[in-house]
């Protein structure tokens, strides 16, 4: 009997920890629509933008549940852009995902050649996220990678037409930022759970000066 009973309890708990596929959807949005490259969108300011491009570098996230158990994901570098935004994270024995944390940008052990694990960007394979992108994410060898690019055009003088092209690369192991926040995982089936978060670039770009800021080099994003 008290093999039985052990034997049941064993089947009952493996179910609620079984292992399930971890997807994270992170979607651009301007004012609550989806972000389109080459179309017009108003910021918070009310200024007009329209976008070539918007990547940025996500790394080492963390999964945080079951009441005080965390999973590190790997690999620790995802570049996110408007057309693939869409994050296989892993497989992990989660019943109850809590929140999670990440960094925006790529880790200082990474990303110049001070850092701890840091290669030549020409050593990385065409596939990872680290070699070569267009647009170009990397600055060098001595500054390392741009964490965000955005570039496109912005309405200059306030006829709601964009007229002043703009680049904002930010840069330095200064500038990443550290997100932690709750989450409430879709369970989409038996065996995969699905986060879906936002992204909101006009609070990114919130106060940024886009209209005469050309080519910026290492400028902090003032939004939130």
């Amino acid at each position: 009997m008290r093999n039985l009973l052990i034997a049941l309890i064993v089947c009952v708990a493996c179910p609620l920890f079984s292992q399930k596929d971890v997807f994270l959807h992170i979607t651009p949005k301007i004012d609550q629509q989806v972000l389109m490259l080459q179309t017009n969108y108003q910021l918070l300011n009310g200024q007009m933008v329209n976008l070539d491009h918007f990547n940025y570098y996500i790394s080492d996230i963390e999964l945080y549940h079951d009441g005080g158990l965390i999973s590190q994901v790997a690999p620790a570098v995802f570049l996110v852009t408007p057309s693939d935004h869409g994050i296989y994270l892993g497989n992990y024995p989660i019943q109850n995902l809590d929140s999670l944390q990440f960094l925006v940008g790529v880790p200082p052990r990474l990303n110049t050649q001070s850092g701890t694990e840091a290669q030549d960007i020409s050593a990385y394979p065409n596939t990872h996220p680290l070699s070569f992108q267009s647009p170009a994410m990397y600055w060098g060898w001595q500054f390392g990678y741009m964490h965000m690019v955005v570039g496109g055009s912005a309405d200059s003088n306030n006829d709601q037409q964009v007229d002043a092209y703009f680049e904002l690369h930010n840069l330095g192991n200064h500038n990443q930022r550290v997100v932690e926040m709750p989450v409430v995982a879709t369970q989409t089936t038996l065996n995969q759970k699905d986060v879906y978060l936002e992204c909101r670039l006009d609070h990114w770009l919130l106060n940024m000066p886009l209209g005469t800021a050309g080519v910026l080099h290492g400028g902090i994003v003032t939004g939130k």
